[in-house]
């Protein structure tokens, strides 16, 4: 116990890294489920639509969805920390000590480095979780009603999944060097990579992984398309991303070889043979912080803009009530019209047919400029326009489909073309739809299986609910991403500071200052970290404008990029947070090892 205590406070530099991402990591855990036990998030469930309740419950997968990433990030945080003590182990074992007594050793030092940082993480968690509540309290109906809560079923939860992911984290390190032998252990640090493939293989990888990439793009784009071959769109992006990251650590190798005079000018070699090395080595790694940093800016952004374009779309109906009968029902609303439905079978595609007199009356209800009519029949398009909408095939005297009208009702699904002529057919195979829309909330006088009754109040009070579950789970899900990716490429580096410490000494012996080690290790750590950042950047560029494309299908028209916006600047604050961190505890492990010399 006591050697382990030393051991802690020896290596806390080592340590502190890992101690953040476990506290981070616990904070964030625990945020996340207790929001899901707070008063008025379990009033909203049971007060509001079925919606929000799968909402609610959604949080709940999702928490195992999460807790399986921060476990893949605590074990990767666990093995840079026995990656840097292999040499530490290997003494020991050259000491005498039975395999044993590491074993134990490394379970002691996770335990205290574990109980500290769950800790830290559930007092930092519980004031995240008051922040977030706070923050949303406008947002919910009921939450007058209800106060703070610190869930003690979460706190358990956080407990319970922490130590037990402490220990199997703890066995698995163990065991691992239980496995090498004691020479493999000393010179762990050494080794590096061989590039092995030739020029020409690497150019070919390269292009074939651009135009992969460009066309995934393209494909992507086309409505619908995502939704009938996402699985497909995905595997080939991936594979994309894992051939440019291969292919362009290779072709920096063999540009630094071809033009040795440009690169030699300072301590240039020593960080493109490094960063070289590092897209050789750790490509897979690399592709999935790569993908990882798409899914956190691009859930955080497409979330809160579904939150802002539902709650626009609510505000913005026209009727505080809207009676939709699919018979010929009396007419007694502040506006009475009557539509016939038409789908053509051969195009799939389907128009709502009124009357001229009907539609007069729509024009003077929304105070509109009465259209040119000298003849029928007449065209124009109510509601949003959709990319994908096919119009009716017939001769038209009039088109106006470049003009913006209001809904017809309530229900988004009811508009779209809308052909206006003189009257209506008096028998037609097609339904009549009667609608009659109210300034005021009302419910028909015949209420039965062939009406529907939509109210602006009831809709803005059960999607309240929803639009604040979109909103968190976005920013959660995001923010846990986006810390995860960046923490993985901050313990990548920090792992090989140890390996740059052994160039920059014998650089420092050929003449190196500590100006140049400085600037040297400012480029290679900033093209590392910058590289995974940019195409992961590009991909959510296309990737909000993918889902932007396939979500106006359902009506989602994005009304900001301001979502975007603060994705990508939260994204880059912490980005900015590890890559100061990761800077400093490197230039540190590379000095301290200069002076040791």
């Amino acid at each position: 116990m006591k050697l382990a205590f030393k051991n802690v406070q020896k290596s806390f530099r080592d340590y502190s890294i890992y101690f953040l991402t476990l506290t981070l990591s616990v904070a964030f855990f625990y945020a996340f489920n207790a929001f899901e036990a707070q008063p008025s998030i379990q009033a909203l469930s049971e007060n509001t639509t079925s919606a929000a309740r799968s909402l609610v419950r959604l949080v709940g997968l999702i928490s195992v969805v999460i807790s399986c990433v921060l476990f893949g990030l605590i074990l990767y945080a666990n093995q840079f920390i026995m990656n840097k003590r292999k040499k530490e182990m290997a003494l020991y074992q050259l000491m005498g000590a039975r395999h044993t007594f590491t074993r134990n050793l490394l379970l002691m030092e996770n335990i205290i480095v574990g109980s500290l940082s769950l800790l830290v993480g559930l007092t930092f968690g519980i004031l995240f979780s008051f922040i977030v509540y706070r923050a949303t309290v406008p947002l919910i109906p009921l939450s007058t009603n209800y106060g703070f809560k610190i869930s003690l079923s979460s706190l358990y939860q956080t407990c319970l999944s922490f130590s037990l992911s402490f220990i199997l984290v703890s066995m698995i390190a163990a065991f691992s060097l239980q496995k090498q032998k004691v020479i493999n252990l000393i010179q762990a640090h050494r080794k590096n990579s061989v590039i092995k493939e030739n020029l020409n293989f690497t150019i070919v990888i390269f292009i074939l992984s651009l135009s992969c990439l460009g066309y995934t793009y393209y494909w992507a784009l086309q409505p619908s398309e995502l939704l009938k071959h996402m699985p497909m769109i995905i595997i080939l992006g991936s594979l994309s991303t894992y051939g440019l990251f291969k292919s362009f650590g290779n072709l920096l190798f063999f540009w630094n070889q071809k033009h040795k005079p440009r690169f030699f000018k300072n301590l240039n070699p020593v960080v493109f043979r490094s960063i070289s090395s590092h897209l050789s080595t750790t490509t897979k790694i690399m592709t999935m912080i790569c993908l990882m940093l798409l899914l956190g800016m691009g859930a955080f952004a497409t979330t809160s803009n579904m939150s802002l374009t539902i709650k626009a779309k609510v505000d913005s109906l026209p009727y505080a009530t809207s009676v939709i009968s699919h018979e010929n029902s009396q007419s007694n609303g502040d506006l009475n019209i009557h539509v016939i439905s038409e789908f053509n079978t051969e195009t799939l595609s389907s128009h709502n047919i009124i009357s001229y007199d009907d539609f007069k009356n729509y024009e003077r209800y929304h105070h509109l400029e009465s259209l040119k009519v000298d003849q029928f029949p007449i065209l124009i398009v109510t509601g949003i326009h959709d990319t994908s909408m096919k119009f009716p095939q017939v001769d038209l005297a009039h088109d106006y489909t470049d003009r913006n009208f209001p809904n017809l009702t309530n229900m988004e699904i009811i508009d779209g073309p809308l052909l206006i002529v003189e009257s209506l057919p008096e028998h037609s195979s097609s339904p009549l739809t009667t609608i009659n829309n109210y300034t005021h909330e009302t419910t028909p006088l015949n209420n039965d299986e062939s009406t529907v009754t939509i109210q602006r109040a009831e809709m803005m009070l059960e999607l309240q609910g929803v639009i604040l579950l979109f909103t968190y789970v976005g920013l959660f899900v995001g923010f846990i991403f986006i810390t995860a990716s960046l923490a993985l490429i901050a313990l990548q580096q920090l792992y090989s500071s140890k390996e740059k410490a052994e160039d920059y000494l014998i650089l420092s012996y050929m003449g190196a200052t500590q100006s140049m080690i400085r600037r040297s290790l400012f480029k290679d750590l900033f093209i590392s970290f910058g590289l995974p950042l940019t195409l992961a950047l590009i991909h959510t560029l296309f990737g909000l404008r993918i889902m932007e494309v396939n979500l106006a299908l359902g009506g989602l028209n994005s009304i900001s990029y301001i979502p975007a916006i603060i994705s990508i600047t939260v994204c880059l604050i912490i980005y900015c947070i590890y890559f100061s961190v990761t800077y400093v505890l490197s230039y540190q492990t590379i000095k301290k090892r200069s002076l040791t010399h």
